[in-house]
């Protein structure tokens, strides 16, 4: 998904109904944050009501409600995702991740990811998927799919 910068002031919405720049602010949004930001302005100017706010961006009139809100207390920022640039909840811990390399260059250079992720559990307790062992294997470069047989006629 491509991004907009709103470069050195943050968008308001003034007395006027019209988007306005003020504060100084480096702001990154992506085009779902600017879409919502658009029919915000249509809420803000009694264009929209939030259920129809709500209908065309996919979410409930309540959810319109908090946006509203967080637009007003916040400004442009209020409408930016606060998980952008944090790690997922599931990801590994790169300790983790370096074992898994270290252990199978040293004792399961032959074998593919089932047998690796079998052996990893069984003799070092390390319980890891068998998608999650070869990707970890294929970004070392101990792994590589095998490609189709090209089908000649």
């Amino acid at each position: 998904m491509r991004g907009s910068v709103v470069s050195r002031s943050e968008l308001q919405i003034s007395d006027s109904g019209n988007l306005e720049m003020s504060e100084p602010a480096a702001l990154v949004m992506s085009a779902k944050e600017i879409d919502r930001l658009r029919v915000l302005q249509l809420v803000f100017q009694r264009r929209l009501t939030r259920v129809q706010a709500g209908q065309s961006l996919g979410i409930s009139a309540r959810q319109v409600t908090r946006l509203c809100g967080a637009f007003q207390r916040e400004g442009a920022a209020g409408l930016v995702s606060r998980k952008r640039g944090r790690v997922g909840n599931r990801r590994l811990p790169p300790e983790i991740e370096a074992q898994v390399v270290a252990l199978t260059r040293q004792f399961y250079q032959d074998l593919g990811p089932t047998l690796v992720r079998q052996r990893l559990a069984e003799q070092h307790g390390i319980n890891l998927a068998k998608e999650t062992v070869r990707k970890i294997l294929s970004r070392a470069g101990l792994w590589f799919p095998k490609t189709a047989p090209s089908q000649e006629k």
